[in-house]
């Protein structure tokens, strides 16, 4: 029964929501009457097919490996909030800081998170000293270690006006994104355990727990011998197919490694979510 007209691809939907590409357009689907009424989320998408994933958070991440997106209260909006793009500059004033060697970090806070922090800068200040912040694009929270100490604590706000700490606060949090990046696209997003998955080529990119959309790219990925084409978590692990198919049942500390469950890889895209569950537990399919 044709329920809606057009050069469809790409279509997705669970318990809470329905997707699809249809005539390049990234639409959420709703049933009305007899056909499916189409709301756009993002006009002019490329050719490509989307892969869809709902978070923790309730909201749907897609990647088509050009974007990695996410659609919030049926708007598009970034996975992640992107850095500031220039660092604000250092100096030293009077003030009443122990001297030593200080690590400051900038971050940006919008309704997609906070973002990752700027690279970490070194600055010496010494006795009754005080930190003199230049100007910064935009408001940016302002983490700064204890002397000599090797953990940034927020201090306060930055803004266009500059920022001057005359007293280092220690009671502060710490910086929650330092040393990530934004997660790259891939061709495949999921999720598992707080965690978001994005596999890419012959490497599965993994966010820090409940940072969607952020990477730490010292330690937050695997790569594999061929390109991933199947990533389908279970409640008790996750399965992945590259060169062949994978079993991971401690995917986020790594304890527990891979362990070869097929001699042979999955048909990309072939991959899905079963509805029904086999006492209580989620259950997947594919194609070899």
């Amino acid at each position: 029964t044709l329920v809606a007209a057009g050069n469809a691809h790409s279509i997705w939907g669970d318990k809470l929501g329905a997707y699809a590409v249809l005539d390049d357009d990234l639409v959420q689907l709703e049933e009305s009457g007899a056909g499916l009424a189409r709301t756009v989320i993002r006009a002019g998408m490329p050719r490509l097919p989307v892969s869809y994933s709902r978070g923790g958070d309730g909201e749907v991440y897609w990647t088509n490996g050009s974007a990695l997106r996410r659609i919030s209260a049926g708007q598009d909006r970034p996975a992640a909030t992107a850095p500031l793009s220039v660092t604000p500059t250092l100096a030293v004033g009077a003030g009443g800081f122990p001297a030593g060697r200080y690590i400051v970090a900038f971050t940006v806070v919008s309704q997609d998170g906070e973002s990752p922090s700027t690279p970490p800068v070194q600055i010496e200040i010494p006795e009754n000293g005080a930190l003199v912040i230049g100007p910064a694009g935009t408001d940016a929270l302002v983490y700064v270690s204890g002397p000599n100490g090797e953990i940034p604590i927020l201090q306060g706000t930055v803004s266009g006006a500059g920022l001057t700490l005359y007293t280092l606060s220690e009671t502060g949090r710490r910086c929650m994104t330092m040393n990530t990046v934004e997660m790259p696209p891939g061709s495949i997003v999921r999720h598992y355990n707080g965690a978001m998955l994005v596999a890419s080529g012959q490497a599965l990119y993994i966010s820090p727990a409940y940072n969607y959309g952020l990477l730490n790219p010292a330690k937050g990925y695997i790569t594999f011998p061929a390109p991933v084409t199947l990533v389908e978590p279970v409640d008790s692990g996750v399965f992945l197919a590259a060169d062949k198919t994978y079993w991971m049942s401690d995917l986020l500390t790594g304890s527990d490694g891979l362990r070869e469950v097929l001699p042979y890889g999955a048909v990309p895209g072939s991959s899905q979510q079963l509805p029904a569950q086999k006492q209580g537990q989620r259950q997947v399919c594919w194609h070899s």
